[in-house]
């Protein structure tokens, strides 16, 4: 069986960007997490410590996404670091970070990158 957890569109207010503008003045982004593991068919989930724990994973990208990056594959590239550090049984990570209103005009509502691990 293959267990999946998904945080959909945790919203951050970050700096994240190639130009000084970016930045200096902030924007809003959205991260999905979606992390997997193996478990046995005949699993059961008696306490937290057998499950995906959403918590550790909200925690694990708070940090992160308060630290400036040029790159948002940058970003997802250290909260797979991160979480494959805090939660060592995941077997697959899927990371989708979206920017909202990228300096390219007024038609583009978002951009986002997807690493999957």
């Amino acid at each position: 069986m293959i267990y999946t957890v998904t945080l959909r569109d945790m919203t951050f207010f970050a700096h994240h960007g190639l130009y000084d503008f970016e930045k200096q003045q902030g924007n809003q982004f959205k991260l999905t997490v979606q992390a997997s593991r193996n478990m046995p068919d005949d699993a059961t989930f008696p306490d937290i410590e057998s499950t995906i724990d959403y918590e550790k994973i909200y925690q694990a990208v708070v940090p992160i996404m308060a630290e400036p990056e040029d790159l948002l594959e940058q970003v997802l590239l250290k909260i797979e670091s991160s979480l494959r550090a805090q939660i060592p049984h995941l077997h697959a990570l899927e990371l989708t970070l979206v920017k909202e209103r990228p300096p390219m005009g007024e038609q583009v509502k978002s951009s986002e990158v997807t690493l999957k691990f």
